[in-house]
């Protein structure tokens, strides 16, 4: 009798009929994906391609080109090439150059104000500015390069003053030793932001300093308050209306390469605060993004065109699955090829892929799991009890098997994000070193991080009397989220002190007994009902026991909060046994479990502190 076959084994694996060990180390990568730096995924529904004689026909195919182009060859002998530059090659779409331009010239003293920058009250000193522009080029530039930086400061000062101070104000914000200059500058800068919103917007450098914006945005106190979606709809107005969407350029024109960057970042901010303001992306504005300009691009350009590309994706996907007719709780499969599609993103870009666009690939299956349910839910409760039938316990499965999935990309993402924290390679211009990089990523990774702790902390307390039917340890990865967001907290009510404190408060409770959430409202606006949940309850404890609103951070409330040390995040080797398992095997979830209920469009993280700080 031949052993039973490990259903569990990921695809590459089953691919070429190898022993895979994703089931022991799960959520990191099997063993074999680890060391080739491949895409590890399990999908029950995996079907192999046979590979035998796959050699002779691609050799086969290869004879036929090459006679193909020999016998070309004689009929056209090739032309002279001219001293010029060539164009790009018509299948290329750019190339890669190595060479990073200069982020605005400060060389001399020519380069540089002549005197210290003034915003109203506030300045900055000569040196202070070179060490933030420095800081900016290092860690925030490679996620939206978009400008053309080959002004020096002092001119960049004269001719934009709003892009100028936006670069200051942002580097300045989670700077390691300049931070002050954030808080003394911010009432000055929104005034003379004011100004700039309150005017026609005739000039690029205004649309550029606005849509850095919209990757980090500033500090509100309270998250409904943050006005980047309105942003978003300002930028893509006026951009359209300067013709940015339809620039021709050619490789050598900087200024329209730079047009044409502005707007791919353009699209990419209304994908990324379509999906957290809960409003959807017009296919008018999907269709609109153009491809790369053509010419050199550098490796962090090109990073920023993969990841324009995995938002657009999701938002297509979205709008696809919105409009599906078919019951979507038996279209598990369906939702998977989506998924998959998005993996294919990697394909051509194996030498620039980064944990970060990994991050986001899994950010983005899980939102696309989260519509899935929501829909699903949605239309079970539009069925009336007549209607319901036999086909009402596939579809529990196949929701079961849903939540599975989404449970452990979940899982997957804080891991990752946890690994991609402990694994930064620490950079610094001018002793700038700093030990959380990750910080100075765009906002949408906050809130990627948060909507998986909410998966994982809405199935913990849903199973609190039930924990064995739980994959992992749940306070594994809220351990490891508590940390991140302690980690990346300067101030005692910024946003990840805010989120941590949510954590806290529920936590603590819970160890009380006192934590009770109700199921969300099939009428509610999709995405939002869960976390609103979690965060009305955080509040109804305060009020309803007293809870002190500024717990201090270094209270221990429950067991295995902190489990590991602050100052460090948990390798895998550290990760319990409890923690792996197949992604693949069916759990002993209620079939009515209302896991989840968002999607993308509608996870609103404006609303997510909403009544926190009331």
């Amino acid at each position: 009798m031949h052993p039973k076959r490990n259903q569990g084994a990921c695809t590459t694996c089953r691919q070429v009929k190898l022993k895979c060990d994703s089931n022991e180390r799960f959520p990191a990568p099997c063993t074999r994906c680890s060391k080739k730096n491949l895409q590890c995924r399990t999908d029950p529904n995996f079907k192999r391609t046979r590979t035998r004689s796959r050699l002779d026909e691609v050799t086969n195919q290869l004879n036929a080109i090459q006679k193909t182009l020999a016998q070309q060859s004689q009929h056209h002998p090739p032309s002279v090439q001219s001293d010029s530059t060539p164009g790009p090659s018509p299948g290329i779409e750019y190339i890669i150059d190595n060479e990073e331009p200069t982020f605005y010239q400060h060389a001399n003293i020519n380069d540089l104000p002549a005197s210290p920058p003034v915003l109203g009250p506030a300045s900055v000193g000569i040196e202070h500015v070179i060490q933030l522009f420095s800081h900016f080029e290092a860690h925030y530039y490679r996620h939206c390069p978009i400008l053309d930086t080959s002004a020096s400061i002092a001119a960049l000062r004269q001719s934009s003053p709003i892009l100028f101070w936006t670069i200051v104000i942002l580097s300045s914000r989670w700077h390691p030793s300049l931070h002050h200059h954030y808080n003394n500058l911010l009432g000055p800068y929104r005034t003379l932001l004011g100004r700039t919103l309150a005017e026609q917007i005739f000039f690029l450098e205004s649309i550029q300093a606005l849509t850095m914006l919209c990757f980090w945005p500033l500090s509100v106190p309270r998250q409904i308050e943050d006005p980047s979606w309105n942003y978003c709809g300002l930028i893509t107005h006026a951009a359209r209306k300067m013709g940015l969407d339809n620039v021709r350029i050619c490789s050598s024109d900087r200024t329209a390469r730079s047009k044409r960057k502005t707007w791919i970042a353009i699209v990419q901010a209304n994908c990324s605060h379509g999906w957290t303001s809960g409003m959807t992306v017009s296919s008018e504005i999907l269709k609109s993004l153009q491809s790369p300009p053509p010419g050199l691009s550098t490796s962090f350009e090109k990073q920023f065109f993969t990841t324009a590309e995995i938002w657009r994706r999701l938002a297509e996907t979205s709008l696809i699955m919105t409009n599906f007719r078919r019951d979507i709780d038996s279209s598990l499969s369906f939702v998977q090829g989506l998924c998959a599609d998005l993996e294919n993103v990697r394909d051509g870009h194996e030498d620039l892929w980064t944990a970060e666009i990994d991050l986001i690939v899994i950010g983005a299956q899980l939102c696309i799991y989260a519509l899935q349910l929501d829909q699903g839910r949605k239309r079970s409760s539009g069925i009336s009890d007549t209607q319901s039938s036999g086909p009402d316990r596939d579809q529990a499965m196949s929701r079961r098997n849903t939540i599975n999935m989404a449970y452990m990309t979940a899982a997957r993402f804080i891991h990752r994000f946890t690994e991609m924290l402990s694994n930064s390679v620490i950079t610094g211009i001018d002793d700038q070193a700093t030990t959380a990089p990750q910080r100075y990523l765009p906002k949408y990774f906050f809130g990627l991080l948060l909507l998986s702790m909410a998966f994982v902390f809405r199935t913990k307390l849903l199973h609190a009397a039930d924990p064995a039917n739980l994959p992992s340890k749940p306070e594994v990865h809220i351990s490891q989220v508590y940390q991140i967001l302690t980690s990346w907290s300067r101030e005692r009510l910024d946003e990840p002190a805010r989120a941590a404190r949510v954590m806290r408060v529920i936590l603590r409770a819970e160890k009380q007994g006192h934590v009770k959430i109700n199921e969300s409202n099939p009428d509610g606006r999709p995405g939002v009902a869960f976390l609103d949940e979690v965060i009305k309850t955080a509040k109804d404890l305060r009020e309803r026991q007293g809870i002190d609103a500024e717990l201090p951070t270094d209270e221990s409330t429950i067991d295995g909060l902190h489990d590991f040390p602050m100052d460090s995040t948990p390798n895998v080797s550290d990760l319990p046994l409890e923690l792996m398992h197949d992604p693949s095997l069916e759990w002993n979830f209620p079939w009515g479990l209302d896991l989840l209920s968002g999607e993308q469009y509608n996870f609103d993280i404006n609303n997510i502190y909403n009544g926190i700080m009331q």
